[in-house]
């Protein structure tokens, strides 16, 4: 009845293998994830002269002073014709003349 037969043999060993496979691979994967976590954090580091990027990080933001509009502190407004065209509104928000 329950005796061993040449299929129930194979199908052991076939799991058998088939988790120590998931096991090695999802060893692999948080070995990648902990790479990738150190080298992240490493990174700020290694490129001390260049800015910080935004990425992760909160982008403060400054009115324009010709038309109002926010862009990130140190930047232009991507048109200046639109920003020549546009005045600022009385509250500082700017707006459309």
């Amino acid at each position: 009845m329950f005796g061993l037969s040449l299929g129930k043999i194979l199908f052991t060993l076939l799991v058998i293998v088939a988790v120590w496979k998931g096991f090695r691979l999802l060893g692999r994967l948080q070995a990648q994830r902990a790479q990738a976590a150190a080298r992240s954090r490493q990174a700020p580091s290694r490129r001390a002269g260049s800015p910080p990027s935004a990425e992760g990080r909160a982008l403060e933001l400054a009115p324009c002073p010709l038309c109002g509009t926010y862009v990130p502190v140190g930047t232009r407004c991507e048109s200046v014709d639109r920003c020549r065209r546009r005045r600022p509104a009385a509250d500082g928000r700017g707006g459309a003349a």
